[in-house]
């Protein structure tokens, strides 16, 4: 914020705990804990204020829903469709 002077600290470990929550979730299509998870993330990484962490959480899991994949969620799926390249399979996804 311009002219504020409120500091924030950042937390490399509750950043990541929070990632590795919302992607085992994410892999067991647990939604509602995916959603717990990403406003962690949200608001330990970026230190929004609580309103606009759920906001960002939300678009982090709308996002993510309409990504996986559907019934077949297998974690090795992309790397598998790309030959062990995922590097290349990002490449030419779009």
């Amino acid at each position: 914020m311009p002219g504020s002077a409120r500091t924030r600290t950042f937390d490399p470990v509750l950043v990541g705990n929070r990632e590795t929550d919302a992607w085992a979730a994410y892999h067991r299509r647990e939604w509602r804990g995916f959603l717990v998870a990403a406003v962690g993330m949200v608001s330990a990484g970026f230190g929004m204020r609580p309103h606009r962490s759920v906001v960002g959480a939300w678009h982090v899991l709308r996002a993510n829903q309409l990504w996986s994949p559907y019934p077949d969620n297998d974690p090795d799926a992309p790397g598998a469709r790309c030959g062990g390249s995922t590097r290349w399979c990002w490449a030419t996804a779009t």
